[in-house]
């Protein structure tokens, strides 16, 4: 099942009136569904996008592993060389890190896909292995994932997890998560739970945001 841009805009609009900090109650707001706006192109139509910006932290190592240098991506690090064990904690959000967040319509896969960004306080882009040790993702979520100067892969899959290119809509860089299996996952969850898959509204991008959850740490 996949949404079609009219369907996209629509559905995003009325979660955007849904979740907004104004309605939302305490549920919706534990969820991490609030603070997105819905924002369109100045002079180009049917090319809209959500929009958030949260703080970020640092994962602080407190073995001899340094975090506060970059990982050397020659060595194509995996997630699955960081021992189990560490005792981490982390750096004051308000301190760190920036990252902006944006949901746009896929055209080839008709479906939303999840871009973002990462940067410091002085405002310059960190790399991809420094964004994998951050808040932003669940712990463990990318584990096994090899990981390049651009893109994160699963080895058993024909496309990079995580890989950089630009904004669809901005023509900014960014990273976005491939949405090929995307699809197949939320009508898989919408036949669970007896929901609605065959007129997708405001329901099929909340069960798109629980997919997207189980990476990405939306409660930040």
């Amino acid at each position: 099942m996949t949404l079609s841009r009219s369907q996209f805009d629509e559905a995003c609009k009325d979660f955007v009136e849904k979740y907004h900090p104004a309605a939302a109650d305490g549920l919706s707001a534990s969820k991490g569904l609030t603070g997105w706006l819905w924002l369109e192109h100045p002079s180009r139509p049917q090319f809209g996008y959500m929009q958030r910006q949260i703080p970020l932290a640092r994962h602080v190592d407190h073995t001899a592993r340094a975090m506060s240098s970059p990982l050397d991506v020659a060595e194509e690090p995996s997630l699955d060389s960081v021992d189990n064990e560490t005792v981490t904690t982390f750096s004051p959000p308000s301190a760190s890190l920036v990252c902006n967040q944006f949901v746009v319509h896929s055209p080839t896969f008709q479906v939303p896909t999840f871009y973002f960004t990462v940067h410091d306080a002085s405002g310059a882009p960190l790399s991809l292995p420094e964004i994998l040790q951050t808040t932003l993702f669940r712990p463990f979520a990318l584990h096994g994932t090899e990981v390049s100067a651009f893109s994160a892969s699963r080895p058993s899959s024909n496309f990079p997890l995580l890989s950089h290119g630009e904004h669809p809509t901005l023509g900014t860089p960014c990273w976005y998560f491939h949405p090929c299996e995307t699809a197949t996952a939320v009508a898989e969850i919408l036949r669970e739970v007896g929901g609605d898959d065959t007129g997708p509204r405001r329901g099929w991008i909340e069960t798109w945001f629980l997919v997207l959850g189980s990476v990405v740490d939306l409660r930040l």
